[in-house]
Protein backbone atom coordinates (compact mmCIF):
# COMPACT_ATOMS: atom_id res chain seq x y z
CA UNK A 1 0.00 0.00 0.00
CA UNK A 2 1.43 3.27 -0.78
CA UNK A 3 0.95 5.82 1.88
CA UNK A 4 0.42 9.58 0.93
CA UNK A 5 -0.41 13.00 3.16
CA UNK A 6 -1.24 16.71 2.48
CA UNK A 7 2.17 17.80 4.07
CA UNK A 8 4.33 16.99 6.99
CA UNK A 9 6.28 19.34 9.38
CA UNK A 10 9.64 18.06 7.55
CA UNK A 11 11.24 14.66 6.63
CA UNK A 12 11.56 13.18 10.01
CA UNK A 13 7.95 13.59 10.56
CA UNK A 14 6.63 11.22 8.09
CA UNK A 15 6.52 8.01 10.10
CA UNK A 16 3.39 6.61 10.47
CA UNK A 17 3.74 3.05 11.51
CA UNK A 18 1.96 1.89 14.70
CA UNK A 19 4.08 1.08 17.26
CA UNK A 20 6.87 3.06 15.88
CA UNK A 21 9.82 4.34 18.01
CA UNK A 22 12.09 5.48 15.86
CA UNK A 23 12.63 9.17 14.51
CA UNK A 24 10.18 11.96 15.00
CA UNK A 25 7.99 8.90 15.94
CA UNK A 26 4.82 9.31 14.39
CA UNK A 27 3.53 11.78 10.97
CA UNK A 28 3.04 15.56 11.84
CA UNK A 29 0.95 17.45 9.61
CA UNK A 30 2.94 20.49 7.96
CA UNK A 31 0.68 22.94 9.99
CA UNK A 32 -2.32 22.55 12.37
CA UNK A 33 -4.60 24.34 9.95
CA UNK A 34 -8.04 22.59 8.16
CA UNK A 35 -7.40 20.32 5.40
CA UNK A 36 -4.65 18.23 6.53
CA UNK A 37 -4.88 14.51 5.72
CA UNK A 38 -3.08 11.32 5.35
CA UNK A 39 -4.34 8.01 3.73
CA UNK A 40 -3.41 5.08 2.15
CA UNK A 41 -4.01 4.16 -1.18
CA UNK A 42 -4.28 0.37 -2.49
CA UNK A 43 -3.76 -0.76 -6.22
CA UNK A 44 -7.13 -2.47 -6.14
CA UNK A 45 -10.70 -1.91 -4.35
CA UNK A 46 -10.82 -3.47 -0.86
CA UNK A 47 -13.43 -3.92 1.73
CA UNK A 48 -11.78 -1.26 4.81
CA UNK A 49 -13.41 -2.45 7.91
CA UNK A 50 -11.76 0.12 10.45
CA UNK A 51 -8.80 2.62 11.56
CA UNK A 52 -6.26 2.07 14.47
CA UNK A 53 -5.14 5.79 15.52
CA UNK A 54 -2.23 5.88 17.99
CA UNK A 55 -0.40 9.77 19.03
CA UNK A 56 3.24 10.58 18.61
CA UNK A 57 5.11 7.94 20.09
CA UNK A 58 8.15 10.99 21.06
CA UNK A 59 7.61 11.34 25.19
CA UNK A 60 9.14 15.17 25.09
CA UNK A 61 5.93 15.94 22.30
CA UNK A 62 2.58 14.89 23.55
CA UNK A 63 0.63 15.17 19.80
CA UNK A 64 -2.07 12.87 18.92
CA UNK A 65 -5.41 13.15 17.33
CA UNK A 66 -8.75 12.93 19.76
CA UNK A 67 -11.18 13.73 16.43
CA UNK A 68 -11.58 12.73 12.68
CA UNK A 69 -13.47 12.27 9.73
CA UNK A 70 -12.60 9.15 7.33
CA UNK A 71 -13.24 9.42 3.74
CA UNK A 72 -13.49 7.01 0.97
CA UNK A 73 -12.67 7.20 -2.69
CA UNK A 74 -11.94 4.98 -5.82
CA UNK A 75 -10.09 7.61 -7.94
CA UNK A 76 -8.90 10.38 -5.67
CA UNK A 77 -11.16 12.67 -7.28
CA UNK A 78 -14.85 12.05 -5.59
CA UNK A 79 -14.81 11.66 -2.02
CA UNK A 80 -17.32 9.99 0.54
CA UNK A 81 -17.65 10.50 4.05
CA UNK A 82 -17.54 6.85 6.08
CA UNK A 83 -20.66 6.44 8.06
CA UNK A 84 -22.19 9.32 6.50
CA UNK A 85 -19.39 11.94 8.04
CA UNK A 86 -20.00 10.40 11.77
CA UNK A 87 -16.96 12.56 13.74
CA UNK A 88 -14.85 9.44 14.93
CA UNK A 89 -13.15 9.57 18.53
CA UNK A 90 -9.25 9.53 18.33
CA UNK A 91 -7.04 9.39 20.95
CA UNK A 92 -6.41 10.56 24.52
CA UNK A 93 -2.50 10.16 24.77
CA UNK A 94 0.09 9.35 22.37
CA UNK A 95 0.52 5.55 22.69
CA UNK A 96 -2.93 3.87 23.48
CA UNK A 97 -4.08 2.09 20.18
CA UNK A 98 -7.74 2.79 19.24
CA UNK A 99 -9.47 1.34 16.96
CA UNK A 100 -13.04 2.66 15.41
CA UNK A 101 -14.55 0.14 13.01
CA UNK A 102 -16.97 1.44 10.41
CA UNK A 103 -20.71 0.50 10.92
CA UNK A 104 -20.21 -1.60 6.98
CA UNK A 105 -16.93 -2.61 5.04
CA UNK A 106 -16.11 0.20 3.21
CA UNK A 107 -15.87 -0.58 -1.07
CA UNK A 108 -12.73 1.47 -1.80
CA UNK A 109 -9.15 1.86 -3.28
CA UNK A 110 -8.29 5.09 -0.98
CA UNK A 111 -8.90 5.85 3.17
CA UNK A 112 -8.07 9.52 4.38
CA UNK A 113 -8.00 10.39 7.34
CA UNK A 114 -9.09 14.33 7.95
CA UNK A 115 -7.58 15.27 11.40
CA UNK A 116 -9.93 17.78 13.41
CA UNK A 117 -9.24 18.28 17.40
CA UNK A 118 -5.76 17.39 18.34
CA UNK A 119 -3.69 17.91 21.32
CA UNK A 120 -0.39 19.22 21.16
CA UNK A 121 -0.24 19.24 17.28
CA UNK A 122 -1.57 17.10 14.36
CA UNK A 123 0.34 14.05 14.51
CA UNK A 124 -0.57 10.37 14.45
CA UNK A 125 0.52 6.93 13.95
CA UNK A 126 -2.12 4.83 11.94
CA UNK A 127 -3.22 1.46 10.25
CA UNK A 128 -6.56 0.93 7.90
CA UNK A 129 -7.49 -2.72 8.00
CA UNK A 130 -9.53 -4.69 5.41
CA UNK A 131 -11.34 -8.02 4.40
CA UNK A 132 -11.12 -9.87 1.58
Amino acid sequence: FKVRFSSSWNQWHESYILDNTKYQRAWSAGNNGAGQWIQVESSKPKRWTSVVTQGRGDPSFPQWIETFHVLSSMDGEIWEYVDKGITFTGNYNANTKIKNTFDKPVYAKIIRILPLEYYGHKSLRFDVLYTD
